[in-house]
């Protein structure tokens, strides 16, 4: 999740198994048959706690194992704005 805060900040997140100063957007995964903009919506909530206006669609990126080329996709990133 792209989120931008009215003062134009995008909020980033850390783990505690990533090295020491790497930073993320939120993430979240999609459970089985919910819908994306569900998700994303209840995903933003659990990371963030904040309720957000889904503007547009950014990107579908696909992730496969290149040694696999016509095996199943690892799996995938939406993005939103």
């Amino acid at each position: 999740m792209v989120i931008r805060r009215r003062n134009g900040k995008i909020p980033l997140s850390i783990k505690t198994f990533y090295p020491r100063g790497a930073y993320r957007l939120p993430t979240g995964g999609i459970h089985h048959g919910e819908r994306i903009l569900d998700a994303l919506r209840r995903e933003t909530d659990e990371e963030t706690a904040l309720e957000v206006e889904v503007r547009r669609f950014l990107a579908w990126i696909i992730y496969r194992d290149v040694s696999v080329p016509e095996g199943p996709p690892l799996f995938h990133t939406l993005a939103f704005l």
